[in-house]
């Protein structure tokens, strides 16, 4: 590499780094997890101790005929319960929200390994969170943690419903009719209010996902690698690598190689990932994934977008290429390309 250093002393360092971030990840995730578990918990505990103290006050409030005196402490009591289940209910809606994050950012990791570090393909398709489904991070099915406090919360708001119904005063059957309105109503409302969260979780974890990827393409002309670059569509001025938009259900890989096809009329085939950029345009954020590709034939230029394209040396690609984004990623390139033709020629 220039300097005295190999591939792998300069890998070395990065390998360490995602392995202790991933431990660092992973602990925070179960960490997580248990203080959600233990939150609830702890609420079913409280709702349970607090309804078994109403439950012998009731029947002595009864027989000492001082039942409207003893009302008001069951309600105060409730309505406390209550306010506190809405916090649980909070708290467990945001935990939700932080072990989606904590998923996309393990998933992150593996990923780079898979791209860097996996020669032998051990990790192919290892997405222990995704499992078969397509979607990567689907809407959470009823009957976890927050669909149980929301169902303790209706138990309770129901509760406070009779006893405010039987102050009115209805019979016991309307009371409990009414109340059971109120236990629907409300669960109800605080079910759509979790989906509604977890979808906006859902959203913001595909605002940070991939949403371009293109290719870095050589070939070799007179015994020496050349790389392709074109100008940008936008500003004709610039001299870019291919690359677009990720369409819905599409894998990065799919779409680099439309892109590259699309763009330069070139069919290519993967080597490997090169590496990750970020940057803002006027309309979005971008962040795209560049793959090494090897040039395999050239299509009809009647099916490609009118674009100017070049065939340069690494060094002048350098010069070439407008944005510094786009030579760091050469550079990496370049070192990949040099490590591939390595194992080629063992």
């Amino acid at each position: 590499m220039g300097d005295g250093k190999t591939e792998t002393d300069v890998k070395s360092p990065s390998k360490e780094f995602l392995l202790a971030d991933y431990k660092y990840l992973c602990d925070s995730f179960w960490k997580n997890e248990e203080t959600g578990e233990k939150r609830v918990q702890f609420f079913i505990t409280l709702v349970t101790a607090v309804l078994a103290a109403l439950a012998t006050l009731f029947p002595k409030a009864i027989e000492k005929n001082c039942m409207h005196d003893v009302l008001g402490i069951i309600l105060f009591t409730l309505v406390a319960l209550i306010i506190f289940g809405v916090i649980t209910l909070l708290r467990i809606v945001k935990r939700n929200e932080v072990t989606d994050g904590y998923k996309k950012d393990l998933d992150e990791i593996r990923q780079r390994f898979k791209d860097f570090f996996d020669k032998s393909g051990a990790l192919s398709g290892y997405e222990p969170f995704r499992g078969s489904t397509k979607d990567k991070y689907p809407i959470r099915k009823i009957g976890g943690l927050a669909h149980t406090v929301a169902a303790i919360n209706s138990v309770i708001l129901a509760a406070v419903a009779v006893l405010v119904f039987l102050m009115a005063p209805f019979s016991i059957l309307t009371a409990s009719l009414l109340a059971c309105i109120v236990f629907l109503l409300s669960f109800v409302a605080q079910f759509y209010w979790i989906k509604r969260a977890d979808e906006q979780s859902k959203e913001n974890l595909q605002k940070s996902k991939l949403s371009h990827a293109g290719g870095i393409v050589w070939k070799q002309i007179d015994s020496n690698p050349h790389f392709l670059i074109v100008t940008a569509k936008e500003t004709p001025s610039h001299w870019v690598f291919p690359k677009g938009h990720i369409k819905k259900d599409e894998d990065p890989a799919e779409a680099a190689l439309r892109e590259v096809m699309e763009e330069a009329g070139i069919k290519a085939y993967i080597n490997g990932t090169v590496g990750y950029g970020k940057y803002r345009t006027n309309k979005e954020i971008v962040r795209v994934k560049f793959y090494l590709m090897e040039y395999l034939s050239k299509q009809k230029e009647k099916e490609i977008e009118s674009r100017q394209k070049r065939w340069c040396l690494f060094e002048d690609a350098l010069a070439l290429l407008s944005f510094e984004d786009s030579r760091r990623l050469l550079r990496f390139a370049k070192c990949r390309l040099e490590e591939l033709n390595g194992i080629r020629s063992n």
